[in-house]
């Protein structure tokens, strides 16, 4: 049986060994991992707000789109009341999908790199509805104030009635 000579004393690194003592590298190694736990965490928490904020801004489009198409029928039907109700509804239902892409938690993940883009997008897609219904009540409005409604643009007697279009 063969006794080792060494004493615990002279396993550890000197103090001047290029890599330090084991024992100051553990608390670094530590403070590195909780680090990028938390890096990770953090990002996975992101893209699970893109994801419900995106499910909810797809939710009202989708729904601003099926309003604009039920405002589009009841105009050619003749109907200008109730096609002023649908765009209204539909300017609503953009209105809350710009909202939720602008503000809280939204605007929050829209000013991160790379995900932001996303909410932007989506922002972006919010905006044209808002601005597309609000054409649509003002067409809508416009022709609910003519004399006879839309049809007093109607050509009758083989002519355009350009004085109702003017």
């Amino acid at each position: 049986m063969t006794t080792s000579t060494q004493t615990p004393a002279d396993t550890a690194d000197p103090p001047d060994h290029p890599g330090g003592s084991v024992r100051s590298r553990g608390p670094a190694r530590r403070v590195l991992r909780w680090l990028v736990a938390a890096l990770v965490v953090l990002a996975l928490s992101i893209a699970a707000a893109t994801v419900l904020i995106g499910l909810g801004v797809q939710r009202d489009a989708e729904a601003g789109k099926v309003e604009m198409s039920r405002g589009r029928r009841a105009l050619a039907d003749g109907d200008v009341a109730s096609a002023l109700d649908h765009f209204r509804a539909a300017q609503d239902r953009f209105e809350q999908a710009r909202s939720a892409t602008t503000s809280g938690i939204g605007g929050l993940v829209g000013a991160v790199p790379f995900l932001g883009r996303s909410i932007d997008v989506a922002a972006g897609i919010s905006e044209a509805g808002v601005t597309l219904s609000g054409a649509a009540i003002d067409l809508a409005t416009t022709i609910e104030e003519l004399p006879g409604g839309l049809g007093a643009l109607a050509p009758a007697g083989g002519r355009i009635p350009v004085d109702t279009l003017a």
